[in-house]
């Protein structure tokens, strides 16, 4: 089976993981049973898709400081090829506060980054993206200034681009979303940010508005109901598995990158969807980012427990 190459653009951070009682209020404290630091954001695709068999490169900027270099040292540690990241010391790394409460699903961000002025495409950058087989963008990449010039590349590259809506998305000037519309290859999202990429409009009409664009498919994550699938010729629901929730936080990069690998490995979307909806299943009785992505065996054992054979 040919190992797909696919490079992630922006989106690097530093989570800085709490496991606490929410809602955290003022004037209140409580001891944490543990903390960690992790590569989040893109570093739970990357990681998540490494470990599916695919190979996995980051493109995109880190500070020249302590969670900067710590992200890297993880990503390259698991496999990921971090060569295309820029080390810089005009800017800060992006860090993220998770702070999630175990066993309930529930979780809230405080972060601070994306700042800082325009990098050059490296020579390296260029030939990443050249030689992949796809790229995979988020929202919040398109609002880091500093990454605008390698943005900009990519969407003028040949390589199919799979765009991850996200909340930041509805920070983005309209022609952005236009011109992500009809550059995609893919857009994958939730229903409750499918109008911020499709004018306003929800349900098939901005599924419809969206294909009628260019994408060749939508995909819709849609938690415990698992996902829907459209293209311009078919459109499938694919169930999600029931497992216990122990952590959310996550789970929609682990499926983005087990979808994406499924499809580009050649398998069927029904197969695809079911792949991915088992990596987000596996994902969610596990806590934490980055590392607490689930392993290929974790994976196979949420499609064991439904009866479930895929070969991926």
């Amino acid at each position: 089976m040919t190992i797909p190459r696919i490079v992630t653009i922006g989106d690097l951070t530093a989570d800085l993981l709490m496991p606490v009682r929410l809602p955290v209020e003022a004037g209140h404290s409580q001891e944490m049973a543990w903390h960690s630091v992790e590569p989040g954001a893109a570093g739970n695709f990357l990681i998540a898709g490494q470990r599916l068999s695919a190979q996995l490169y980051a493109l995109g900027a880190v500070g020249d400081d302590l969670y900067g270099h710590h992200a890297l040292k993880i990503l390259s540690s698991e496999g990921v090829n971090v060569e295309g990241v820029a080390v810089e010391p005009t800017i800060s790394t992006t860090v993220v506060a998770v702070l999630f409460e175990p066993d309930a699903g529930k979780f809230s961000y405080v972060w601070h980054g994306g700042h800082g002025e325009p990098i050059p495409v490296s020579e390296t950058a260029i030939r990443i993206i050249e030689q992949a087989d796809a790229l995979f963008m988020q929202g919040f990449t398109l609002c880091e200034a500093s990454l605008r010039p390698l943005v900009d590349y990519a969407l003028g590259s040949s390589r199919p681009i799979w765009f991850d809506v996200g909340p930041a998305t509805n920070d983005l000037a309209e022609k952005d979303r236009v011109k992500m519309r009809q550059r995609a290859y893919a857009i994958m999202t939730t229903e409750d940010e499918l109008p911020l990429i499709a004018s306003g409009k929800t349900g098939q009409v901005a599924c419809d508005l969206i294909l009628q664009d260019g994408p060749h498919m939508v995909v819709i994550k849609r938690g415990d109901q698992g996902c829907r699938v459209g293209t311009h010729t078919e459109q499938i629901d694919v169930p999600a598995f029931t497992v216990k929730v122990r952590d959310l936080v996550g789970a929609g990069d682990c499926f983005n990158a087990a979808f994406m690998v499924a499809m580009l490995q050649g398998l069927p979307l029904a197969e695809s969807g079911k792949l991915a909806n088992a990596a987000g299943a596996a994902k969610i009785q596990k806590l934490g980012t980055g590392r607490a992505m689930p392993t290929r065996i974790e994976i196979e054992a949420v499609l064991d427990s439904a009866g479930v054979t895929i070969n991926f």
